[in-house]
């Protein structure tokens, strides 16, 4: 095969990887907390294709998923359990075996027990350990001070990394840590009790971008059809000489 198929084809694979991200975006855009994520493409390296297809500079493909961690917009919803982070941080959680994790959604419930969880089951951590009140209704203030039963349960541990866009994504808006990555214990965080932080994604950008990626889909598959029928008209004619 020529070198432009195979550029023709590592461009459709690069537009399919972007399509999957922006639909991604799309599906989650009334996701609380959820933070909207881009592609970075990047040109093959050129030892690469030398040892594959001979040298060029032709062709790219996707390197690197980033995550665009600015804030979405607050709601009011006059629940109790909906929290908001305003500017930086996230809500610290913990699942049975002691494993933290982190995220900007802010909807937690009261289990029977007293332990406040978020949604997908682990627990809201404050800076003494796992949040566990007394009763059901709590209340929040703006420093991130819990209370409950008329006294003071808890300080939320609201905790912030120098560089989020190593935090690892472990599914349902949340955030885990590779080895070596510290999080710094946000002194006067900022919250909002009866508030959420919805989804910072753009609808309407994110379908200019399916839009744009969809074209650019097509352009490549007429690039690849082409060249594969040049190809086959190249077979044939030297079959005849």
């Amino acid at each position: 095969m020529n070198r432009g198929f195979y550029t023709g084809i590592a461009g459709l694979n690069t537009q399919l990887d972007r399509m999957e991200i922006v639909s991604n975006n799309l599906a989650n855009v009334t996701t609380n907390g959820f933070k909207r994520r881009t592609t970075v493409v990047s040109p093959f390296h050129e030892m690469v294709l030398a040892n594959q297809i001979g040298i060029t500079h032709q062709g790219a493909h996707v390197t690197d998923v980033a995550t665009d961690f600015s804030e979405g917009v607050y709601a009011m919803t006059n629940r109790m359990g909906d929290i908001a982070i305003v500017e930086e941080g996230f809500f610290t959680l913990q699942d049975e075996d002691g494993n933290r994790y982190y995220t900007r959604n802010g909807q937690f419930f009261v289990e029977p027990d007293g332990s406040i969880c978020h949604g997908t089951g682990l627990q809201l951590v404050g800076e003494n350990g796992p949040v566990k009140i007394p009763e059901e209704r709590f209340s929040v203030s703006e420093k991130g001070v819990l209370s409950s039963g008329g006294e003071e349960i808890s300080k939320l541990l609201i905790t912030r990394f120098d560089n989020p866009a190593l935090l690892q994504k472990s599914g349902n808006s949340l955030y885990s840590t590779p080895e070596g990555l510290e999080g710094i214990t946000v002194e006067n965080p900022q919250l909002q009790q009866e508030h959420v932080e919805r989804s910072n994604v753009d609808s309407t950008k994110e379908m200019i971008t399916a839009m744009e990626v969809l074209r650019a889909y097509e352009v490549g598959n007429k690039m690849v059809q082409a060249h594969d029928r040049l190809s086959d008209l190249a077979i044939r004619e030297v079959g005849k000489v």
